[in-house]
């Protein structure tokens, strides 16, 4: 530039009055692919691109030379040649400072991936991916970019013009030339408010909330129009603490977040990682945060980027496909258990009509709580939501207020609604009051036709009997079909990895006796999952797999007595755990304890209002799914014995009384080895 000063007067005006060229309307992406299956990938994103020009070559180091007209580069990071590949991509990143590269590739090592952040890729997309999923992210960075790229030329003029104005007042000494200067800074204002109008004018046709973090966590002038609808209110110069509006944590989280990345002691990308990438504001707004760290000369973070999108709808959208999607799964699971489900209608009707006339409140709690587990094991989701929700409102109401007849309406009027609803697939009827179900083949039938027709009327009467009384057992494993989900269900609500053992042979109960069993067993099984098999990450920590086992045997012994065995490999009862919570509740006093054997102290967990959970959930803390459990043995006249051992696991062995007309036996039960250390 010159020293005259009208020289550079007119230089001035000549970069304010031009106006900057148009981009073309179509964008273009290199793809530096060398897999079919990649080139492939590219073309179905191809398809569904819009204003995207797509063109292919070969890695090669001569491409970083060949990039004038290229918007974004999609480059392949092979298995092979990775370190090759992060080469090419210093050389693309030195070549243009400013474009975006997307990485893509089979290499989903957390070393590998970070590498390639630091040699300069802008994002890195793990293989197998959905053609979608690319094309937004190539969406998102060639839109950040071009209005980044706007920005930062309209920032550098203005740099420019001032350093150059600073160089012609330098210059500047007859009084000529400083009233010309101060007719040039007249104009110089003017074209700055124009740049500043257009800046404004970009941010302001962006459809997301676009603003920038200062390292003092103040918020910087440029805002973008959105800012205001989604959060409420202007950002621009006020400092982040909550003033975002987002519920719960999230602003906390973000700004302490933030002011670790400017403090720059950790890796950037780990830095980027850890910040909240989805937040819910207290208007329900479900919003979506991308960030992107701004460097100054010397490398240091000077400010970082904030783009937050209303992904309400979309969150709105995904809700409602994963309720229709849950609801379909409960229909299937109740058409592939549909005479289970015909049961468990019977006995809920038959509940409910107890429950409304029972003056024990310890049974209704029972009762509710067998319901609420039943009700899961059938994928009933909101219906044993809604049943927790009861048993809240009894504990807090006094029993006297409890409104039992209300309950009992609710109740049966979700369910009558749900089979009302779903009528067309299922076939039932709320108010169809078919009782237990029972199936007879045709062989049996024409054996009881033979048997009447016998001139001997006893043995026709006894075989009669002996016969439908066959009828009236039901196949175990038809007892314990429903199990196997529930477990699934559960194991994925406690985040833990659980493997479900049911180990019986072709056995057959009389399900009037048996039936109440198997509607309370679930507690036992629920307890072993919840309180019994550790998190992944405690069993690796004590030298345990992952994956937590729970084994439910049943056979019959002697043909005296119904074995039920419920055994886990879990952490173990405690017993001074146990006896700390049984003190507190007042369910032994201090000499009784000191009086008690293990066994006893094992046998606490079935005492009514015991748990040793820390806070009520739907499936632990109420202290009355292990005490139905033990109301249904003493029905049964049954013995109970619980063998445990902290670190190994806990066995709990129900044996049953029986009589020959309730079972028949077609194949025994196989041998469990049983852990020994248990006993110990």
């Amino acid at each position: 530039m010159s020293d005259d000063p009208l020289s550079i007067v007119d230089d001035i005006l000549g970069v304010l009055d031009a106006e900057p060229q148009q981009a073309d309307e179509r964008q273009t992406v290199l793809c530096l692919l060398e897999k079919d299956e990649s080139r492939t990938l590219m073309k179905s994103v191809e398809s569904f691109s819009d204003g995207l020009s797509f063109v292919y070559r070969p890695h090669t180091k001569e491409v970083a030379s060949q990039l004038d007209d290229v918007s974004l580069i999609l480059i392949e990071c092979r298995l092979l040649e990775g370190l090759q590949d992060l080469n090419l991509i210093r050389r693309l990143r030195t070549a243009r400072p400013q474009i975006p590269i997307v990485a893509l590739g089979l290499n989903d090592d957390d070393e590998y991936i970070s590498s390639a952040y630091e040699a300069g890729v802008s994002d890195y997309i793990v293989l197998p991916a959905g053609p979608l999923v690319v094309l937004r992210k190539i969406d998102y960075l060639k839109d950040l970019a071009k209005r980044l790229h706007i920005l930062e030329v309209k920032n550098n003029e203005v740099i420019e013009i001032m350093r150059s104005l600073r160089q012609a007042n330098q210059n500047l000494k007859t009084e000529k030339s400083v009233r010309m200067a101060a007719e040039t800074e007249r104009d110089f204002a003017k074209e700055a408010a124009l740049v500043n109008q257009q800046m404004k004018e970009i941010l302001d046709n962006l459809r997301e909330a676009f603003f920038f973090v200062k390292p003092d966590m103040s918020i910087g002038d440029s805002t973008s129009r959105a800012c205001e609808t989604i959060f409420g209110e202007e950002l621009a110069h006020k400092v982040l603490g909550d003033i975002l509006g987002l519920t719960g944590q999230a602003e906390l989280s973000l700004r302490l977040g933030l002011e670790q990345l400017f403090e720059d002691f950790m890796p950037r990308e780990v830095c980027l990682d850890l910040l909240p990438k989805t937040a819910d504001t207290v208007r329900g707004l479900h919003l979506e945060f991308r960030y992107t760290a701004v460097e100054n000369s010397q490398g240091q973070i000077e400010k970082v980027i904030i783009a937050a999108s209303d992904i309400t709808d979309l969150v709105k959208a995904k809700a409602h496909f994963q309720k229709e999607a849950n609801h379909n799964k409960t229909l299937l699971h109740i058409l592939q258990n549909r005479e289970s489900f015909k049961d468990f209608m019977y006995d809920y009707k038959s509940e409910l009509d107890r429950i409304s006339r029972q003056d024990d409140p310890t049974r209704v709690k029972r009762a509710l709580h067998t319901l609420k587990g039943n009700s899961a094991i059938f994928k009933l989701e909101e219906l044993a939501a809604r049943i927790h929700q009861w048993e809240d409102q009894l504990n807090a109401l006094g029993v006297e207020d409890w409104p039992l007849e209300e309950l009992k309406y609710e109740l049966s009027h979700w369910l009558e609604s749900f089979l009302e609803h779903n009528r067309e697939i299922l076939h039932l009827s709320y108010k169809l009051d078919e009782g237990h179900h029972f199936q007879i083949s045709e062989g049996l039938l024409n054996q009881i036709l033979q048997l009447l027709e016998s001139p001997n009327l006893e043995i026709a009467v006894r075989g009669t009997r002996r016969m439908l009384n066959r009828v009236r057992l039901k196949p175990l494993h038809e007892l314990l079909a429903v199990y196997d989900t529930t477990i699934e269900r559960l194991a994925d609500k406690l985040e833990k990895r659980i493997k479900f053992h049911k180990v019986h042979g072709a056995i057959y109960l009389h399900s009037d006796r048996f039936q109440p069993l198997f509607k309370v067993l679930i507690h036992a099984i629920n307890n072993a999952c919840d309180h019994g098999i550790e998190s992944p990450v405690e069993r690796l920590e004590r030298g345990k797999l992952e994956v937590g086992h729970v084994f439910l045997r049943i056979e019959i012994m002697n043909d005296e007595a119904l074995r039920v065995v419920i055994m886990d490999d879990g952490k173990g009862i405690d017993t001074e755990l146990v006896s700390k919570k049984a003190l507190a509740k007042g369910l032994v006093d201090e000499v009784g304890l000191q009086s008690m054997s293990h066994s006893e102290i094992y046998e606490l967990i079935f005492a009514n209002g015991f748990s040793t959970a820390e806070t009520i959930t739907d499936t632990s803390g109420r202290g009355v799914g292990m005490a139905a459990v033990r109301e249904v043995i003493e029905t049964l006249n049954a013995n109970l014995r619980v063998q445990s051992k902290v670190g190994v696991g806990t066995k709990i062995t129900i044996d049953i009384p029986v009589d020959r007309e309730e079972y028949e036996v077609d194949e025994p039960t196989r041998p469990l080895r049983d852990s020994k250390k248990l006993a110990a």
